[in-house]
């Protein structure tokens, strides 16, 4: 959402009020997080099934369907959190917080995106909706329970990105193999932990609110510093044993060239616990990834190292 439309929506002197309401909502349905959909895009990658037409309309449907449900299970959370979300000034501003959205509206809104979700995930089967509604579900109890709960919050998480890959792969029938599994359980225990990190970065500096509810203790911060950051080079060890096997042999017919991979992901991840050590990175790392110039850098050359390969 531009800063032009956060403005409209805060004061309301400028639209009329359905376009306020409308401006809102899309506000509190974080649209900005909608790039984490993009991981239902795995198993057709790295499958090399992207290219097919009938792959990537599937995809195209599965992006838009977790984008809805999503966005739905944002809005419940604001509308459980709008209390403590009062009480901090980094999050006193969204909608439900400041009064500018009923609880009424929310419900509606969130009512229409699941409806508007399993439009689009019906059609790709069973399988892909029970997929996206399940990520709801541990979404809505994320929210009232889990992320409470020490590590388990962070099993959650892991549980909420992974989530994006499976639907991707059920949604094209493409499978997921053992080592996308396993890179994706460390890597995104890693950015869950970092995701902990900055939340207690945020009491060192005395913040209150949805903070204080949380299970974590500013002790805590060099414990998970050593379980995110093992965990994220693990995930590197995956990378190397996978670009090295057998599969990667089928698939490539240059396959040395992915041996760049592991090399640019390790300098990426420990780059981005550097940043968290010297206090750099203030939100959430997969937000502050999307504003990062270096991480597309890493990106673009780790995506020519497998066009050379291909």
């Amino acid at each position: 959402m531009t800063r032009a439309m956060q403005s409209t929506c805060a004061t309301g002197a400028v639209a009329p009020s359905t376009r306020r309401v409308l401006l809102c909502l899309l506000d509190a349905a974080r649209p900005h997080q909608w790039s984490k959909n993009l991981l239902v895009l795995a198993p057709a990658v790295l499958g090399h099934r992207l290219l097919d037409a009938g792959v990537l309309w599937r995809v195209g449907l599965a992006f838009v369907a977790f984008s809805a449900v999503a966005s739905a299970g944002y809005l419940v959370n604001d509308m459980l959190d709008a209390a403590v979300d009062r009480q901090d000034e980094r999050t006193r501003g969204r909608p439900f917080a400041a009064g500018r959205l009923t609880v009424r509206q929310g419900l509606l809104a969130t009512v229409v995106l699941l409806c508007f979700g399993a439009a689009l995930a019906l059609p790709l089967g069973h399988p892909f909706a029970a997929v996206a509604f399940g990520y709801f579900a541990l979404s809505a109890a994320y929210s009232l329970v889990l992320k409470r709960v020490a590590l388990v919050d962070l099993m959650a998480l892991v549980a909420l990105y992974t989530a994006r890959v499976v639907g991707g792969s059920v949604a094209t029938d493409v499978d997921i193999s053992f080592w996308l599994y396993s890179f994706c359980l460390f890597a995104f225990f890693s950015l869950a932990v970092m995701k902990r990190f900055v939340t207690l970065r945020r009491l060192d500096d005395g913040a209150k609110g949805p903070l204080a509810a949380r299970a974590y203790r500013q002790s805590d911060e060099e414990a998970l510093g050593w379980l995110g950051g093992g965990a994220g080079m693990v995930a590197v060890l995956v990378l190397v044993l996978y670009v090295h096997g057998d599969e990667v042999q089928r698939l490539y017919a240059r396959p040395s060239w992915l041996a760049a991979v592991p090399v640019l992901f390790l300098f990426w991840m420990a780059r981005l616990w550097w940043l968290l050590g010297r206090k750099v990175i203030h939100q959430e790392p997969l937000l502050f990834v999307m504003r990062d110039s270096v991480s597309y850098a890493v990106l673009a050359l780790a995506l020519a190292a497998a066009v050379l390969a291909a």
